[in-house]
Order: structure tokens, then sequence, then C-alpha cells
């Protein structure tokens, strides 16, 4: 797409054009950047540099480009915003007040709809915010609760006044409100602007990147209307939200190129806890077929060496180079303590392996599994894809009565994604002993179910036949 945009010439301000490529994450524009240098050998098209950058590195830039003007003073990110909400619910219930609606009101959900409703959507007073109406929402807010929730709001923006710093939101909503005083894009030059993972970005991010250019017409969105990590999933409309998407601009993929027909068969039951019914909503069919997705069950003691034994047997089975693998846990927090087994597990193993950061692209082609946090997959895609503690994916739920179910379903998402980076084989692991109702969804799906008795070692079955739990 950006090569044909340069080839159109449509390009015809002062300076030199820019092609810019943005997604979500680190990960995935780092990736994106690989694989056009493979495609295209470099990032020069006919004299043309194309760019590869997160949302909020390109805000970043906005933000530098702003303060230089000196038109607007924007506020700073705070280092710890989880800890400003903690402390703002935790005045709150110290004040009694609302102390019975911040007791039923989880820190998390306090946190995503100060967060995601009102900063994002830019919500003015406490009556536009009792008057806002949201749907799909599986724990209903009381008017109280509301105002409980708009009362931390208060205190959060008081804290930030006093502070300096604000939170991710703040900080960005500050950004889009302080490019309302340009009459021109600030940054000159966007010739073609391609946008990947749109189901992922805020409002706020999205009224960012329609203020950055000229015309819609230079903008090409991209997103799977099927996935979310954070939010439920939106609309094709919703979605394109300000870009004047017409219904005759849209390329419907109806086929699936990415995994195959047993992958999908297998993690629909999960898809299905969360699926929002949207109109545009599609389900692709998958082109390819391949092996039976595998489910293991033993201790979570063994998981990392029956993750080490099944890459090697894989590997051989399927006469492939180890750069076609990945290991995904399941977030920053867990990765500190699961990473470090898997390092160990994998030296005795002889596997040669790379712990990816945030910033560092995949390279398939490299003699080394890569292991990441579900999170830094987003939008990526391996042959092999293998999931140890898979359990341990329903841990991070909410307790409270508000949260609990946004909680779960975002559990549930993230599973999703997870399985979903598979493309030929994808295998879970987890305790069979362990009574967890989160898991229940996978026995739904078509497995191979095989479990490890006793000693976990290299026993891996050899053979096609299924053992059962």
């Amino acid at each position: 797409m950006i090569e044909q945009r340069v080839g159109e010439s449509l390009f015809d301000g002062p300076g030199s054009p820019q092609y810019l490529f943005v997604s979500y994450t680190n990960a995935l524009v780092g990736s994106s950047e690989a694989l056009f240098r493979v495609i295209r050998g470099n990032l020069d098209l006919k004299g043309v540099n194309v760019r590869f950058l997160t949302v909020d590195r390109l805000t970043s830039e906005i933000v530098r480009l702003i303060e230089r003007d000196g038109r607007v003073k924007l506020p700073k990110k705070s280092d710890k915003p989880s800890m400003l909400f903690k402390k703002v619910r935790n005045q709150c219930i110290n004040a009694g007040t609302y102390e019975s609606n911040f007791q039923r009101i989880s820190a998390r959900f306090l946190e995503v709809e100060i967060e995601e409703v009102i900063i994002d959507w830019g919500v003015k007073s406490l009556d536009d915010y009792l008057a806002l109406q949201r749907k799909g929402r599986r724990s209903a807010l009381q008017g109280t609760d509301k105002r409980a929730i708009w009362e931390a709001f208060e205190r959060l923006k008081k804290l930030c006044e006093e502070s300096g710093e604000t939170t991710w939101s703040g900080w960005r909503r500050a950004a889009f409100d302080a490019l309302n005083e340009y009459d021109s894009p600030i940054i000159p030059g966007i010739a073609c602007l391609v946008v990947d993972e749109v189901q992922d970005l805020s409002r706020t991010q999205l009224g960012i990147l329609r203020k950055i250019v000229s015309s819609p017409k230079i903008v090409t969105l991209s997103s799977d209307l099927g996935q979310s990590i954070f939010r439920r999933t939106p609309n094709r409309t919703s979605a394109a939200e300000g870009f004047q998407v017409r219904r005759a601009d849209t390329v419907m993929l109806r086929r699936s190129y990415r995994m195959t027909k047993e992958i999908q068969r297998a993690i629909d039951p999960i898809r299905a806890r969360f699926k929002s019914g949207a109109a545009d909503d599609l389900s692709q069919e998958p082109v390819f077929s391949g092996p039976l997705p595998e489910l293991h069950g033993c201790a979570a003691i063994g998981h990392a060496t029956v993750a080490g034994e099944l890459i090697k047997s894989h590997a051989r089975r399927f006469s492939t180079n180890l750069g076609r693998f990945a290991v995904l846990v399941g977030s920053v927090a867990e990765s500190s303590e699961r990473v470090p087994i898997l390092q160990r597990t994998f030296a005795e193993l002889k596997i040669p392996y790379k712990i990816h950061k945030p910033k560092d692209p995949i390279d398939p082609k490299a003699h080394e599994v890569h292991v990441l946090t579900v999170a830094s997959s987003k939008g990526l895609e391996f042959p092999h894809v293998i999931i140890p503690w898979v359990d341990e994916i329903a841990l991070s739920q909410d307790d409270k009565e508000v949260g609990r179910n946004e909680s779960l379903d975002e559990r549930y998402r993230l599973l999703y994604v997870a399985c979903s980076r598979a493309a030929e084989s994808l295998t879970l692991i987890r305790d069979p002993d362990v009574t967890n109702s989160f898991c229940e969804c996978l026995y739904q799906g078509s497995w191979r179910l095989i479990k490890h008795q006793g000693k976990v070692d290299p026993g891996i079955p050899q053979n096609d036949d299924d053992i059962p739990f």
C-alpha cells in the first residue's frame, strides 16, 4: 500500500513527503519494519523515506513541536499512573462520602473508567457523565457509582495539577486539545498514513492521527474487528471514527490465510466468551489445514520442560528452524517470575532463545526461540506457538462486584490473542489438577489432549493417538 501511494505521487506540497506506518505496540512496529526491509531491501522508495512508529511515539514528536512553538504548556506523563489512581481511591474511601461504592468498585475498573471513558471521550461535566450511555457494559453502574467515580476524577485532576504530571490518557488528551489551536497539520508533508491495529487505538489516538493529515484520503486503516485486548470489539464505523470511511471504501476479508482451520475451531469457544455481536464482526473462513492443536496437562513445575521438549520434537517434526517458534507468557508481572524458569530450562536443554523487549523486532530467520509476553505479541504471527502456565492468565481478575465481569472479558481476550498468534501449530500447557472455571471453555474446542504423569521428562508422545486427561 505504501509503495502504491508512492507510485501515485499524491504529494504535491513543499519539502519532502513523509510516508508513515503507525501501530499499537513497539513489537509490531519493529516487526513490520523488518518485514518491509525483507520485501523492499531498504526504507527508501524513490527518494522517499518511510517511517515506522507507534502512535504514542508519534504523539511524543507532536508534543515536542507544540512545546517548541510555545502556544500551549502541556503536562508531563507520570511514570507511575496506577499509583495515582490507588492514591485517589484511598482518598475517596477515607473521605467517607462514597465509601460503600468504592468498596464495590475495583481499582482496575476505576482506572479504566476514568482513562478510557471520562478522559478519552472528553467528558466535561458530571451531568454529561451521568447521561452517557455505554452499550455492552457487563457491570452496570448505578447513579451513585458514577458520582463516586466522578469525585475520584476530580481528585485525580487536582493531584495532576499540583504535580504537573498526568496519566497516559490525560497526556494524549492534552496533545489532542492543543492541536485544535492549529489551522493546518503540525507535521508537514505527510503524504500517506497507514494505521494498523485500529481496533486497539483509543478515540483520542485516532483523533490525533486525523488532525495531522490534510485529508482522510491519504489514510489507510487496518483492523481486526474480532480482536481487541483492552476494550470491547468496535464495529467498522466506530473503529474508523473521524476518518469519513464509507462502506464502499472498506475491503472486507472473508477468508483467513493466517491460521489453520483446526486452530480456529479450537479457539472459537474462547472468542465466544467475549464476542460483541457487532454487525460488522467477521467470521473468516481459514484456507489452510494443519495438525490438531495440543492441550498438555502437567504440574506447573514441569511446564518449562514440556515446552522445551515440545520445541525440540516439533522442530524435527516440521523440519523447521527455531526462529519460527514463540513461547508466550501472560503479562509483565507473570513474566518476571516465569521467564527465568524458561531461561534455565532452555539452557539445560541447549535450546537457543531470545527474551524480547517491547522494542525488539522479530526475526523469523533467527535460529532462536522467541520468548515474549502476550501483549507484546499483539499483531504478530508465528508458525508455531507454545503457551505454558495458561491458568495464570486468569489470576489477574478483579474480585470486586463492579469490574469483575470486565476483567474476565479482558482475560478471555488476552487468551484469544495469544492463541491466534499461531499460524500452523498451537500448544497450550496447563495444570489439570487446578480447578479453574476460566479454562473450561478450552474443552469445548477440538484439541488433542495429552497428560504427563509423574516426573516430567522428554516423554512427549511420538504417536498420533490421543491421550485423554
